[in-house]
């Protein structure tokens, strides 16, 4: 589970990758994790519609590994939905990446 910060500060997101991080951040950069250069059709990323917007400077180090779970995908997914519940990140549109129905009425 990661969490990326705007240089700026001013804008977060958090998300979650079984993938290796460095390889998953650049993704978002829309930057190839072996080369650094810029990527002809980069995936959709929110991250990189906001340094778009923003024009802020966004480096790998602007991303950090805040949680890990190696057991389960759907326990990272789990734990990714309580970390964004817990920090409200202003870039993810959705409030979790799975429902958290911690208390019943």
């Amino acid at each position: 589970i990661y969490k990326f910060t705007c240089s700026r500060g001013n804008s977060t997101y958090i998300g979650e990758t079984i993938r290796h991080s460095k390889r998953r951040f650049s993704e978002h950069l829309g930057v190839s994790a072996l080369t650094g250069k810029p990527v002809p059709n980069p995936q959709p990323s929110r991250i990189r519609d906001h340094r778009l917007q923003c024009q802020c400077t966004t480096t790998i180090d602007d991303f950090e590994v805040i949680g890990r779970e190696t057991t389960s995908e759907h326990r990272l997914c789990v734990k990714e939905s309580l970390f964004i519940h817990r920090d409200k990140p202003n870039l993810n549109i959705r409030g979790a990446s799975t429902p958290l129905v911690l208390f019943g009425k």
